[in-house]
């Protein structure tokens, strides 16, 4: 709340660049999915929603970092002087290790959503796939 009034005058009475799109699409969706994570987390949920639940939190946190990728890539390209060569770099770098994530932290470590009785729905690893985790 503090920087909506330069929020106001540099973002939204301007024409919409990507990272202004960017910037307002990173803000404004952490809020709701903080918002909706509160009011979830004190939503009583039955055994089959949790894993449900589970599943959308991981995909908003997953979409959250892939907007703050792109901002901080727009960042470095400029901060570069709009170099096409580490515009490439970072591109190949970004798909590699997000296929590398993919495989190695959801494909074999998948643990089990439960819902605990009076504390809330979480997601439970057995002890090795909670140590390499």
């Amino acid at each position: 709340m503090t920087t909506l009034p330069e929020e106001i005058a540099f973002i939204w009475r301007r024409p919409k660049a990507l990272s202004a799109i960017l910037f307002l699409l990173n803000r404004y969706f952490a809020l709701l999915v903080n918002i909706s994570g509160l009011v979830l987390s004190f939503v009583p949920l039955s055994v089959e929603r949790c894993p449900e639940y589970q599943l959308y939190r991981q995909l908003t946190f997953i979409f959250q970092a892939v907007i703050v990728c792109f901002i901080m890539t727009i960042r470095t390209y400029a901060l570069y002087g709009g170099s096409k060569r580490l515009l490439t770099w970072m591109t190949i770098t970004m798909i590699t290790l997000a296929i590398i994530v993919s495989v190695e932290g959801l494909g074999r470590y998948m643990g089990d959503a439960v819902l605990l009785p009076g504390v809330g729905c979480y997601e439970t690893y057995t002890a090795v796939t909670a140590a390499r985790q």
